[in-house]
């Protein structure tokens, strides 16, 4: 004789399984979208300033030190 569940036990296993999977992508979906709305701003332009930066390279000459002969 064979003991354990049967298809109707499995299938109900099954469900409950597949309705707790989907209540964490819905939960995962629903923070990540509260936090990427909550970075935009209510223009959709970004907060951060731009801050330029000049530099101007001359030439360099080279600069002549004597060597020192090791002894």
């Amino acid at each position: 004789m064979r003991s354990g569940h049967t298809s109707l036990e499995n299938r109900r296993a099954d469900h409950q399984i597949t309705l707790r999977l989907l209540g964490f992508v819905l939960a995962s979906i629903t923070l990540h979208a509260a936090v990427l709305l909550s970075q935009q701003t209510a223009d959709g332009a970004s907060e951060t300033t731009l801050t330029t930066m000049q530099v101007t390279f001359d030439s360099i000459s080279a600069i002549a030190a004597p060597l020192e002969a090791t002894q």
